[in-house]
């Protein structure tokens, strides 16, 4: 279920590979906030639940790439761009994405964002 979806602007895609920083692509994009709900099966019955909010950091609308370089699972990825809220706009620095997956036909790549905190955040705008 997806609880919100935020736009970004004016953002900043790099890889941080051996610690050194190489920008990958000028965008804009969304991050789509959602909740997932699992059950737990005690003796064969349904008892509990298990909330879980992650947060997908999704580019591809403008893209502008400044290297061939591919996506990858072993690679640290880092944004910056202006996230607009419904109550407010605010520059923001996503640093430790991880690569999930990309969709060649429309061009959507998609990172998850490990930071709870910033995920909060998120939600209040």
């Amino acid at each position: 279920m997806i609880l919100k979806e935020l736009r970004i602007s004016d953002g900043k895609l790099s890889a941080i590979s051996a610690g050194r920083r190489f920008q990958i692509a000028d965008f804009s994009g969304k991050v789509e906030i959602t909740e997932r709900i699992s059950y737990v099966n005690i003796l064969g019955k349904r008892y509990r639940q298990e909330k879980r909010i992650y947060a997908s950091f999704i580019v591809g609308e403008e893209m502008e790439y400044w290297t061939d370089q591919p996506f990858t699972e072993a690679a640290v990825y880092e944004a910056e761009g202006t996230v607009e809220g419904e109550k407010q706009s605010q520059r923001f620095i996503f640093s430790g994405l991880r690569y999930v997956d990309s969709n060649p036909v429309t061009g959507e790549v998609k990172f998850e964002i490990p930071d709870q905190l910033l995920i909060q955040k998120m939600l209040s705008m």
